[in-house]
């Protein structure tokens, strides 16, 4: 496609993979759809499945599942905005070993809640003054999932900005991020840890331990994916 072309001699010029979302249309139906394309061309697309009420309105929720992407950098899934509203869908890339989780979105809710000062004697490195970023959504998908999270947002109006770079585990377990602006556009960058791609049989054997991935009881989790009668549950 052309929006494909595009990208790809961009990311050709700069020698890097670039991800944004487009509208897909495909057979009569439209999408909400992530791409990732490299200086080689697209190395990997996902269409969005939990759609917002304003993607309802056009868009048919995504049929391809949560899939994976080796590039050199290692293992990538994407996300659209909505979507990380969804702990499982974040997860999911997790059991699949991904090193990096991309979400490009146009996210209103749920805004940042701020963190005030404290005269509790907390040890390092718990925050022991006023943090603007202390629960950020897309900080937990990083902590859930020992994975690195990219966020591109929306900023200014009604939207809520705070696009950013997490990497929860850090080097020697400490939190390290980057995050932009609530209210003007901004670039901020991140560097990481190489990241070595995957074996695709073994979700603990890139250059982190997914901890949080490997503790689960998934003896328990039937009533995550049981549909309940609506007068029974949500």
């Amino acid at each position: 496609s052309k929006s494909v072309k595009l990208l790809t001699a961009l990311a050709r010029d700069n020698d890097t993979f670039v991800v944004t979302s487009i509208v897909e249309r495909d057979s009569g139906r439209m999408y909400n759809t992530a791409l990732l394309v490299g200086p080689e061309g697209l190395a990997g697309s996902y269409r969005k499945a939990h759609l917002s009420a304003d993607d309802r309105a056009w868009a048919s929720p995504g049929d391809g599942g949560f899939p994976v992407f080796d590039i050199p950098a290692g293992r990538v899934g994407l996300l659209v905005g909505h979507d990380a509203m969804f702990p499982e869908a974040a997860r999911a890339f997790g059991v699949k070993g991904a090193d990096l989780i991309c979400v490009p979105g146009a996210l209103k809710y749920p805004r940042v809640a701020s963190l005030g000062p404290t005269d509790v004697p907390f040890a390092d490195p718990v925050l022991r003054e006023a943090d603007d970023v202390h629960w950020h959504l897309l900080r937990s998908r990083s902590e859930e999932n020992n994975a690195f999270v990219a966020f591109a947002n929306r900023c200014g109006g009604d939207y809520i900005g705070r696009s950013g770079v997490f990497d929860k585990q850090g080097d020697g377990g400490l939190r390290r991020e980057a995050v932009a602006s609530e209210y003007r556009p901004e670039v901020v960058t991140l560097t990481v840890s190489t990241i070595q791609t995957p074996d695709v049989d073994r979700p603990t054997s890139s250059g982190r331990v997914k901890d949080m991935v490997r503790m689960r009881q998934t003896y328990w989790y039937t009533p995550i994916v049981r549909t309940l009668p609506t007068a029974d549950g949500p």
